[in-house]
């Protein structure tokens, strides 16, 4: 766990070396890999009421559906933005990824959800997907990396994450205001917090299975 630790606090070292962000006096300073430096995902959006009423089936799959196209383009603009040939830090953490040693890629892959987990579940995925069996010693690290960084990061503290149908999807015209991107952020970090879920329910079971 150290060891997945100290790769963190370097990539992130790495990909901040040209903002002067590090400096001489931070090397002997202790601090934890999973340093938050955005608002959590959960506080992006308003405080949802706890009654509400139920959607009709029709009404669900149907705001479903459009949740889904909205996180898929919202990921694909995000992916855009970070292959930009100007944006060498993205660039780098994605190819160490995908050609670095198991334990890089293991840390690059927390870097990139940290900095933005509504836009990283491939990532997230790939991270639960190599809790296996078949490779012991980078299974443990792995089973680690992640138990931290969901309870550091992504699980909500105070409540259990919910199923998209379990939001206030009633009310989501009186919650946005009728305004449109308000609509696409609510829908975008419901369906998130759906497959945030679902995603967490497999690594628990694959703790179970190891």
């Amino acid at each position: 766990m150290k060891e997945v630790k100290k790769r963190n606090k370097y990539l992130y070292k790495k990909v901040n070396k040209n903002e002067n962000t590090i400096h001489e006096d931070e090397e002997n300073t202790e601090t934890s890999y999973m340093e938050p430096t955005n608002p959590k995902w959960y506080e992006e959006i308003p405080k949802e009421p706890v009654e509400f009423p139920e959607c009709e089936e029709s009404q669900i799959v149907a705001l479903r559906s459009e949740a889904e196209m909205v996180l898929k383009r919202e990921e694909e603009m995000y992916n855009k933005k970070a292959g930009r040939s100007g944006n060498h830090d993205k660039a780098w953490l994605r190819t160490v990824m995908s050609k670095g040693t198991a334990s890089d890629r293991v840390a690059a892959y927390i870097v990139i959800i940290q900095d933005a987990p509504v836009y990283n579940l491939s990532a997230l995925r790939n991270l639960v997907n190599m809790v296996k069996v078949s490779k012991k010693k980078e299974c443990m690290t792995v089973m680690e990396t992640l138990t931290e960084l969901f309870h550091s990061d992504l699980l909500r503290p105070g409540r259990k994450l919910l199923k998209f149908e379990q939001h206030p999807l009633s009310m989501l015209q009186e919650l946005t205001s009728g305004n449109a991107m308000s609509r696409k952020k609510y829908l975008s970090y419901w369906v998130f917090e759906d497959q945030l879920k679902n995603l967490y329910a497999q690594f628990v079971h694959s703790l179970d299975i190891v």
